[in-house]
């Protein structure tokens, strides 16, 4: 199996620093393509790293709910 070169040492400063995945891809220089998105966040993901300041989507930016309803309802 190939190595990643993704590794914990590259993505952790750059997930601490951003708001969300879009932003950890930014500064990786990639496009924001979908598959980008499914890769880089399935290896944040496996390597465990702290998301838990990600802002959310960009339509739905700084807006936080705890219930499954929309976030227009939380307006």
């Amino acid at each position: 199996m190939r190595k990643s070169k993704y590794t914990e040492e590259l993505l952790k400063p750059l997930v601490n620093e951003s708001a969300s995945f879009a932003g950890v891809i930014k500064k990786l220089g990639l496009k924001l393509t979908g598959g980008n998105y499914r890769y880089i966040k399935s290896k944040i993901v496996e390597l465990n790293l702290d998301i838990s300041h990600f802002k959310g989507r960009g339509w739905s930016k700084n807006l936080r709910h705890t219930n499954s309803s929309s976030v227009s309802q939380c307006r």
